[in-house]
C-alpha cells in the first residue's frame, strides 16, 4: 500500500494460475449477460470486470468458500461505495489487484485542462506525459484512433467524447495539432485529447459529500479564484470509459439527449454548492437551459415568475425540502403537471414511496447516481 497524489492504492497479487477467462465467457452467456455475438466481440479486461459482476463465477461447482459469484462483487461494491476504483491484471502466473481509494481532503498536483467548454483537473500522479502531436501522427487501427510512443500503441480518446461532452467523431483535419495528455491506471495507458492545458497547480480535492456521493467520472472538485468549481476527475472511471465499447455507446446516449434538450429549461434545487455545480454543468452539458434554487422555497418564489420543464430536486433541505415542495406543485393549479425528480440520499422504500406519494415522478437514489440516468429520466419525461 503506498499514498498518491488522492489518496490510497492498494496492490494485492498472488502467484496462482490467474482468472479463467474462458469460464467467465461461458458464465454470462449463460447466465443470459451477454449474447454470443457479443461476447465474441469483448476484450480480456472487460471480461475481468464482469468478474465483479453479482453471480458471475469461475468454479465449477459451489463450496463453503467459493462458487456463489460474490467474493469480488461483495470487494467490488465496498471499494465503490468509498468512491473508490478496483482493477485487476491477470496471467497465467498469477492476478494482480489493484484498489485506489480517496482521502475525504487531500492537496494533489493536477493539469488543469479545457474540453468541450468545461474544465477539469488531471492528477499529475496518474499523468505520464503531456504532448502535442501532428494530426498526421494519429493512426487509425481496427476502427480505432491510436499513437504511437517509442514502441507503444496507445488508444485515442476526445476527454469530452469519454465525459459525455459531445459527439464521437474522428480529429478534425483541417487542425495541424492536438493537445494529447497521456494517463496510466493499473498498468493500463490512454491518449486523451484537450483542447488545451491551462497550467500545472497544487489544489485541494474535496469529495463531494452526501449529497452525491457516487458520480461518474468525477473523484471530488476544487475551488479556484473567484469561487469557481472545477471537477477533479476519477481515472479509474475515465480509464473505463475510454477503452470500452460500452462506454461509446453510453456517449451516444448524452450526445442524442443534448440535441434533445436544446431549449427546454430545468430547475435544479439543491442546498449544497457543489453539487448544485455539478448537477448544473451536467445538464448544461447535455444541452439543457437550467435555473439553480438553494431550497423548496427559493424555488417556489422562481417557479411563481420564471418558467420551467421539469424540477430536478434534492429532498433534505432547509426551509421548504424537496418533498413539501412537490406536494405544494401539485397543489398549484398553474404548475401542478410539471414534472418532478427527486435525487435523495435516502434509499429505503418507504422514503422513495413517500416521494412518489408526494407527486414526483421519479426517485434517483443518491449513492446510485449517474448522470445517464438522470438524462434518460428528464429525457422520458419531457
Amino acid at each position: 500500500a503506498q499514498r498518491d497524489g488522492t489518496g490510497l492504492e492498494i496492490t494485492v497479487s498472488d502467484d496462482g494460475g490467474g482468472i479463467d477467462i474462458a469460464a467467465i465467457k461461458e458464465n454470462v452467456v449463460r447466465d443470459g449477460l451477454v449474447t454470443p455475438e457479443r461476447a465474441a466481440t469483448l476484450s480480456e479486461n472487460e471480461f475481468i470486470k464482469m468478474a465483479f459482476r453479482s453471480g458471475v463465477s469461475t468454479r465449477g461447482e459451489v463450496t463453503d468458500i467459493s462458487g456463489r459469484g460474490l467474493g469480488l462483487a461483495i470487494v467490488g461494491e465496498g471499494v465503490e461505495k468509498l468512491s473508490g476504483q478496483i482493477a485487476a491484471r491477470t496471467s497465467p502466473r498469477g492476478t494482480t489487484f489493484t484498489i485506489g481509494l480517496p482521502s475525504t481532503v487531500a492537496s494533489l498536483r493536477g493539469i488543469h485542462v479545457a474540453t468541450g467548454g468545461r474544465e477539469f483537473i488531471v492528477p499529475t500522479s496518474f499523468v505520464e506525459r503531456v504532448m502535442r502531436l501532428g494530426t498526421d501522427s494519429v493512426k487509425t487501427v481496427e476502427n480505432r484512433e491510436t499513437i504511437q510512443t517509442g514502441d507503444e500503441t496507445i488508444a485515442l480518446m476526445r476527454l469530452g467524447v469519454v465525459l459525455g461532452l459531445g459527439p464521437r467523431s474522428k480529429l478534425d483535419g483541417d487542425r495541424e495539432h492536438v493537445v494529447v495528455v497521456i494517463i496510466q491506471f493499473a498498468g493500463r495507458k490512454l491518449a486523451l485529447t484537450v483542447d488545451r492545458v491551462i497550467d500545472e497547480r497544487e489544489v485541494v480535492i474535496k469529495r463531494l459529500g452526501p449529497q452525491l456521493p457516487r458520480v461518474r467520472m468525477i473523484a471530488g472538485a476544487t475551488i479556484a479564484a473567484g469561487g469557481v468549481i472545477i471537477p477533479v476527475l476519477n481515472i479509474g472511471d475515465v480509464m473505463s470509459g475510454g477503452e470500452t465499447e460500452p462506454a461509446l455507446t453510453r456517449t451516444g446516449i448524452q450526445t442524442e439527449e443534448h440535441g434533445a434538450g436544446t431549449g427546454k429549461t430545468v430547475l435544479v434545487v439543491e442546498d449544497s454548492i457543489t453539487a448544485r455545480t455539478l448537477l448544473k454543468n451536467i445538464l448544461e452539458s447535455s444541452g439543457y437551459k437550467v435555473g439553480t434554487a438553494a431550497d423548496g422555497a427559493e424555488a417556489l418564489a422562481l417557479l411563481r415568475t420564471e418558467n420551467y420543464d421539469i424540477v430536478v430536486s434534492d429532498i433534505d433541505m432547509p426551509r421548504v425540502n424537496g418533498t413539501e415542495l412537490t406536494q405544494r406543485i401539485r397543489e398549484d393549479a398553474r404548475i401542478s403537471e410539471m414534472p418532478v425528480i427527486l435525487v435523495s440520499a435516502l434509499e429505503s422504500r418507504e422514503d422513495r414511496e413517500r416521494g412518489i406519494e408526494a407527486g414526483a415522478n421519479a426517485y434517483i437514489v443518491k449513492s446510485k447516481f449517474e448522470s445517464r440516468n438522470l438524462l434518460e429520466t428528464i429525457h422520458r419525461l419531457i
